[in-house]
């Protein structure tokens, strides 16, 4: 999508104050219609360390269990006029949507991809579900991990709008990418998706020990169901939200010392989109 040139950049300050709408519109949902989310990754990190949004962050995250997910995003979906501005986009009510997590957008707003194929979309929020994993870790990283991996690597390329050569200075390296991602344009970024979502049905998530993010993202990260058996509320800019009761454990295991700023050639965004005003 291509953004007019007299529209002019949201900052990430004003980026900054429609998102926390949105996440107190999240929130009221997961009220009424009884459902927990957890604020999750930088977001948690931004909770815990700055009392809300990493200064140089442009996004914010959210889990839910599996089955908090689905009750969310159907209540979402079928309520989509009373809602507006705001929209969930998932592959259930968007065709061309191309992630198997879902986005809760402010449609006044649209957001620009620089590589992606083509979809509707304005300041949003991420939820991610998350899924069974087993109760024996060495077991399903193992059987789960590397194929989550190389799968998601051709997912990516399967949605990516134009090809862009391997980093690596091996010259086969970008001539293999081009092989692969030929065929991945071929079957299609449905195909490889739903290939994806099916790892949510690996196991029992009332049989495991672990849940994970299964369906999206590469690699494969562990938690302890436990640390998402309750909740405490902390200060989030002029919010209270909801974070696992095991935020600590969550955050070492992704971050390991989360409270030490990174370098300051680091502190810049990671998301490759502008923003606008409709």
């Amino acid at each position: 999508m291509i953004a007019d040139n007299n529209q002019v950049e949201l900052s990430i300050e004003q980026i900054h104050k429609v998102t926390l709408d949105i996440v107190k519109r999240m929130s009221n949902i997961c009220e009424k219609i009884g459902v927990n989310y957890y604020v999750a990754y930088g977001s948690l990190i931004g909770a815990v360390r700055h009392k809300g949004f990493i200064p140089w962050d442009d996004d914010f995250d959210v889990v839910m269990l599996r089955n908090d997910y689905e009750k969310f995003c159907d209540y979402c979906i079928h309520h989509q006029d009373e809602m507006k501005p705001y929209k969930l986009l998932t592959r259930k009510n968007e065709e061309n949507y191309p992630y198997n997590i879902a986005r809760l957008n402010n449609m006044d707003y649209r957001a620009v991809y620089e590589n992606v194929q083509g979809y509707d979309s304005g300041v949003f929020i991420d939820i991610y579900p998350l899924d069974g994993a087993g109760s024996k870790a060495e077991q399903v990283i193992q059987r789960v991990k590397k194929k989550k991996s190389d799968l998601f690597r051709i997912t990516l390329w399967s949605i990516d709008d134009h090809y862009t050569k391997s980093t690596y200075h091996k010259w086969y390296r970008s001539v293999a990418k081009y092989v692969v991602r030929s065929y991945a344009k071929i079957r299609g970024s449905k195909y490889f998706l739903d290939k994806m979502e099916n790892f949510k049905n690996l196991y029992d998530i009332k049989k495991s020990r672990y849940i994970a993010e299964m369906t999206w993202d590469s690699g494969l990260t562990l938690y302890e169901k436990k640390w998402f058996e309750d909740y405490i509320y902390m200060d989030f800019e002029n919010l209270k939200v909801k974070v696992p009761v095991g935020y600590d454990e969550f955050l070492k295991c992704h971050y390991g010392d989360y409270m030490k700023l990174p370098p300051v050639e680091e502190r810049v965004p990671h998301h490759e989109y502008k923003v606008y005003r409709r």
